[in-house]
C-alpha cells in the first residue's frame, strides 16, 4: 500500500512539474514585421539575427509584458498589407506616424522623434538656422528628404553624395558649409565615424515621429503604451538611445503632433 502511494505521489509531482514547465515556456509570442534595411534602427547582422535600436527597444517592451518576440523580415512597402491579412501582429520598422496611415492601423505612442537637421562645424557662429543657408554650399545624401529641401534654398550650391558619412567627412574637412539630413541618421553616422568637431543644430526643420503599428482592435496597444511610458520615466529609453546615437533623445509626446 505504501509503495503504491509513493508511486502515485511521484507521478503526481512529475505531472505537476511538467505542467508548470509548460506554462513557463508558453509565453505569448508577438509576431512583428520589420524591414532590416534601416540602420541603426534595424539591420541584418547574419542570416538568423536582426539587430538595431528598434530591436532592442522592442525586446525590453516584450520582456516587461512577459512576451516573446518573433521578427518577420518583410519589405517595407508590404508591411501594412501583411498586418491587415493577420500574418503579423505588429510593425516596428521606422514607420512614420501619419494621418493617412492612422486611418488604416492603430499606432502606439511615438517611440522615436526625428526630423531634418542642419549639421555644421563646431565654432561656426554664422549658421543658426535654415535662413542662414542661403548662398552656402550644402551637402546631402542622394534621394533623401534633405536633398529635396536643399534644392529649395535660394542661391545654395548643393553637393550630393551616396552616403551621409561622406557628406559629413566633407563638412569636417572644410569643403562645404553644412549638411542637411535626418537627425537620427546623422547622429549615428557621427558616432560610428568618430567625427568630432561637428555640431547638430538643435532646432529641427521638420518634426517626424515613429510608432509601432498594430491592427485597430489590437489587445496589445494599451500594454505596449504603458511600458513605453514606464521606460521613458525610468530613463531606460534614454540610456538605450544614448547607446545608439550618443546624444540625448528629443521629447516624446503621447500623441504625434500631426495627429493632434
Amino acid at each position: 500500500m505504501h509503495s503504491i502511494l509513493f508511486i502515485f505521489c511521484v507521478c503526481f509531482l512529475a505531472i505537476s512539474c511538467s505542467a508548470i514547465s509548460d506554462n513557463i515556456d508558453k509565453k505569448v509570442v508577438l509576431s512583428i514585421g520589420v524591414d532590416p534595411a534601416f540602420p541603426p534602427f534595424a539591420m541584418q547582422e547574419n542570416e538568423n539575427r536582426v539587430i538595431g535600436f528598434e530591436i532592442e527597444l522592442m525586446q525590453v517592451i516584450a520582456d516587461k509584458n512577459d512576451m516573446k518576440v518573433e521578427w518577420k523580415n518583410i519589405p517595407f512597402n508590404q508591411l501594412i498589407s501583411t498586418l491587415k491579412k493577420g500574418q503579423i501582429q505588429a510593425i516596428m520598422s521606422s514607420m512614420k506616424i501619419t494621418p493617412n496611415r492612422s486611418e488604416i492601423v492603430a499606432f502606439s505612442r511615438p517611440y522615436f522623434h526625428s526630423g531634418l537637421a542642419i549639421t555644421i562645424r563646431d565654432g561656426d557662429k554664422k549658421i543658426k538656422g535654415l535662413q542662414d543657408l542661403k548662398n552656402k554650399t550644402i551637402a546631402v545624401q542622394i534621394g533623401t528628404e534633405g536633398a529635396r529641401e536643399a534644392e529649395k534654398i535660394l542661391g545654395a550650391k548643393v553637393s550630393k553624395f551616396s552616403s551621409i558619412a561622406i557628406a559629413l567627412y566633407q563638412l569636417k574637412n572644410g569643403n562645404i558649409d553644412a549638411v542637411l539630413n535626418d537627425v537620427a541618421l546623422t547622429l549615428h553616422a557621427i558616432k560610428i565615424g568618430n567625427l568630432d568637431g561637428l555640431k547638430v543644430i538643435d532646432e529641427l526643420l521638420t518634426q517626424e515621429y515613429y510608432g509601432i503599428a498594430l491592427p485597430k482592435d489590437s489587445e496589445y496597444l494599451e500594454p505596449i503604451n504603458d511600458i513605453l511610458e514606464e521606460l521613458i520615466i525610468d530613463q531606460t529609453y534614454e540610456n538605450l538611445y544614448r547607446q545608439w546615437f550618443n546624444s540625448e533623445p528629443l521629447t516624446l509626446p503621447k500623441i504625434a503632433a500631426n495627429l493632434e
